[in-house]
């Protein structure tokens, strides 16, 4: 009897140890899923910041893009506007020096007096008479 009870707590207690390292092995596997489930949620979050900051930065870039464009299309309107300029400052001298020297021209629009229809009328009948005379 001796012997069985020593094969019976030997048996228990290779059935408890076994449990142990069965419960230790089940708490170290989901203690790594844990860890992996963890990573993977943290290398999503690292992808979207570093888009995020990937978006911002070509936001600066269009952005400075519409700042460079822009720039550009107030200096020529500059360069355009001064050339304009220029152009009436010498009509302007132009027209100062023909008046200085005498030949000032008239740029501005005649009007015209309006011609009565009444003179324009021709009567043929009394004409008539005179060119058979002149023959």
């Amino acid at each position: 009897m001796d012997n069985v009870l020593k094969e019976n707590d030997r048996i228990l207690t290779q059935a408890l140890s076994v449990e142990i390292v069965n419960i230790v092995l089940y708490d170290y596997v989901n203690l790594d899923c844990l860890n992996v489930d963890a990573c993977a949620h943290y290398e999503k979050d690292t992808v979207i910041l570093k888009l995020k900051e990937k978006l911002k930065s070509f936001n600066g870039d269009v952005t400075e893009r519409m700042v460079e464009r822009e720039v550009k299309e107030i200096e020529t309107l500059n360069l355009e506007l001064d050339h304009k300029e220029k152009i009436l400052v010498i009509t302007a001298l132009k027209e100062q020096l023909n008046k200085l020297k005498g030949k000032a021209v008239f740029t501005g629009a005649v009007s015209l007096n309006p011609i009565d229809p009444a003179l324009l009328q021709v009567n043929v009948a009394s004409l008539v008479p005179k060119l058979r005379k002149n023959r």
